[in-house]
């Protein structure tokens, strides 16, 4: 039992950023010295020592889980822009519950998830109108926007020029949208 209690939170420990390579080299010593234990006091100093290798390998590993978390939500968003995405599905997608998600993706990027969405099929629309000439139904449905009078009009709303406007006149804008 205590063996795949000390599993189990590695695992949580991995998904927090943890080696694993390094946190099973560390943990295989104390894995083979459960069955020598002979009393509860032995059991005490296990159980510390496992949970000293599981918090050591969360504390030293690179970057911040949070921003690994927030990172690997944006990605999913970027690759499924033309999809019907919820706050529920990419919070699912990234692994935490709907409510801490939001949290978070507040913290890490200022915005709600629907601002964040709202950014980044924007950043999409303005750089699929200045790189290609695809038809402005066609790119507001590639970046997941529900018809052409809605993108046109959160297009109008967020970048202060309607798609065409701002197609026309991306020689006198800046051609490389601001990064999120």
């Amino acid at each position: 039992l205590l063996l795949e209690m000390a599993v189990m939170v590695g695992r949580t420990a991995v998904d927090a950023g943890a080696n694993p390579a390094a946190l099973l080299a560390a943990q295989v010593p104390a894995f083979r010295s459960l069955s020598e234990l002979e009393d509860e006091e032995d059991l005490a100093g296990w159980v510390s020592t496992i949970l000293e290798q599981l918090l050591d390998a969360v504390r030293d590993a690179p970057g911040d889980p949070e921003e690994d978390l927030a990172a690997k939500a944006i990605s999913y968003m970027e690759r499924n822009l033309d999809r019907d995405l919820s706050r529920d599905d990419v919070a699912e997608r990234a692994g935490v519950s709907p409510s801490h998600f939001s949290r978070l993706m507040h913290r890490k990027t200022g915005r709600t998830f629907s601002e964040n969405l709202v950014h980044l099929r924007v950043r999409r629309a303005r750089e699929l109108l200045v790189r290609s000439r695809m038809p402005l139904a066609e790119v507001g449905s590639e970046c997941g926007f529900a018809d052409q009078s809605h993108f046109t009009k959160v297009f109008n709303r967020t970048v202060g020029l309607s798609p065409g406007e701002y197609r026309k006149r991306r020689g006198e804008l800046d051609e490389a949208p601001p990064p999120i």
